[in-house]
């Protein structure tokens, strides 16, 4: 999620929207393994785009989290570390 190089009105630079990386190591990650890719320019998503819920998945699972798991809120209603049917990214994982 890095930033735009053009300086807007506020004479700062934008973040790009569809676009962020991340380095894994340890834990249970796969080594090696360069996962989706962006356009020429890197502004958008050209192969198998993750959505932040499908990354936290991702490193829940690699730490032997159950992301999936209901924890009870104060006010008893079911809440889950990703919204219900969140996968995580297998091919990143060792």
């Amino acid at each position: 999620m890095g930033r735009t190089p053009k300086i807007n009105n506020m004479r700062g630079r934008d973040h790009w929207g569809q676009c962020w990386s991340a380095a894994l190591s340890g834990c249970g990650i796969k080594q090696g393994v360069v996962y989706g890719s962006t356009n020429a320019h890197g502004t958008d998503v050209a192969e198998n785009p993750v959505s932040a819920a499908e990354f936290f998945a991702t490193v829940f699972n690699a730490l032997g989290i159950d992301h999936q798991k209901s924890y009870i809120a104060p006010d008893g209603r079911p809440v889950t570390l990703t919204p219900y049917e969140t996968k995580a990214v297998k091919e990143g994982l060792a």
